[in-house]
């Protein structure tokens, strides 16, 4: 199934102020304020739920942008040292247009200062996605009208790096809960001659994979049922480059690579607190559900915290989970094959001892690019199953290719 979002930016070539000197002739008819509309298309993820073009539209000012758009004049492509345009584009507006014809588009896109067509010539223009909400690796610091610059409005760990304005290092964070989508569009390249309207066309695809965990049983009852730990261990490469203007010979979508880096993760775990490890200290993130799902799958995400006992007579705590969302469930990992990979798993059912299960991916298991991956956990009083579904990053089943993991009960 394609995996795209489309953005029409539509980019106008006068601007009060500005000399007309670098404008095709005939200006009048380009007047108009660079204005861009999104279609619902489907679109990046955030680290934890999957981000429509409405999502998108909720980046709503030069402090919180939804995507970065960069051109360069085609004679410059080759060093990418010089930006013609270098641009934070965020929503004016939430509301879709009335429009029966394009249901779903937005009124509203914008960003700060003007860009100009070219007299002559073409543009290539190249993007990706600031869903994550950092800035942090900008090649040039956002500034608002007066010139200062502006702080991003969530701190955290850089992401994004750059070496010029379309060679990206992207760095997926340790933290399940930090891991964020990372959009980039096809590279466009187009001259305003080549549209009347001016409008460039941006059609975003996912780079990463993503990672989802679930649980199903054979019968609906009153179990409760506890994951206390899901891990996903192997050796995986925690940063890719990406370069914004070419595209991948075989597949016409935008790639990452990791180099000649060594893999430097050993293992990812979908709750932070990391239950089991020496030197954890609860409480504990975990998953409690006091109904046992049935044959329909149920997501699994940290909605409960768990203080183990500390002596004879003392029973272990659960708590509801603050700001539990079952949408903030997924990992966001570098694509690549891996070797020997694994899924560690340590549950407790109702009335029964905590039990380790271990599931082998193979040796050659591989995450692709645009791919979801669902990891699918049935129980049952005696025994635990894990299912892998495999599909594209926008379809929302598991209809797509699947497999049957053997687990070893430790």
């Amino acid at each position: 199934m394609k995996r795209y979002i489309i953005s029409l930016i539509a980019l106008s070539a006068a601007v009060i102020g500005c000399t007309k000197s670098g404008l095709v002739e005939s200006p009048q008819k380009y007047q108009e304020p660079i204005t861009f509309e999104t279609y619902t298309g489907k679109t990046p993820t955030t680290k934890a739920t999957e981000v429509t073009t409405a999502t998108l539209a909720t980046h709503r000012s030069k402090e919180d942008p939804a995507f970065h758009v960069n051109a360069f004049l085609v004679s410059d492509t080759q060093t990418y040292t010089n930006a013609y345009m270098n641009k934070d584009v965020w929503s004016t507006s939430e509301t879709p247009t009335a429009d029966a014809t394009n249901p779903g588009f937005y009124n509203s896109w914008t960003y700060y200062g003007a860009t100009y067509w070219p007299d002559n010539g073409s543009l290539l223009f190249v993007a990706y996605g600031l869903n994550a909400d950092k800035k942090f690796g900008a090649k040039e610091a956002v500034k608002d009208e007066s010139g200062n610059e502006i702080t991003p409005a969530v701190p955290g760990t850089p992401t994004m790096t750059f070496s010029d304005y379309a060679n990206m290092t992207y760095t997926v964070p340790a933290k399940t809960s930090e891991q964020e989508d990372l959009i980039v569009a096809l590279p466009k390249t187009q001259g305003i001659s080549n549209n009347t309207a001016s409008n460039v066309l941006l059609d975003f695809k996912h780079v990463l994979s993503k990672v989802g965990f679930s649980l199903k049983t054979d019968a609906t009852n009153n179990v409760i049922i506890t994951i206390k730990s899901i891990k996903l261990k192997g050796a995986f490469n925690s940063t890719g480059d990406v370069n914004l203007a070419v595209v991948d010979a075989t597949t016409n979508e935008p790639f990452i690579t990791t180099g000649t880096r060594t893999s430097d993760v050993s293992s990812y775990s979908l709750f932070d607190t990391n239950y089991g490890e020496v030197g954890a200290v609860g409480p504990f993130d975990c998953f409690q559900i006091t109904k046992s799902p049935g044959a329909t799958p149920t997501p699994i995400y940290p909605n409960t915290t768990y203080t183990p006992s500390t002596g004879e007579g003392v029973s272990d705590a659960y708590a509801g989970k603050t700001g539990a969302s079952e949408n903030n469930r997924y990992m966001m990992l570098i694509p690549g094959t891996q070797a020997d990979a694994t899924i560690e798993v340590v549950y407790e059912l109702e009335g029964a001892k905590e039990q380790k299960a271990t599931a082998s991916l193979g040796s050659d298991f591989k995450f692709e690019a645009g791919k979801a991956y669902e990891f699918v956990i049935k129980m049952n009083t005696s025994s635990i199953e894990f299912e892998a579904g495999i599909t594209d990053w926008d379809d929302t089943t598991i209809a797509g290719e699947s497999i049957v993991l053997k687990p070893v009960i430790q």
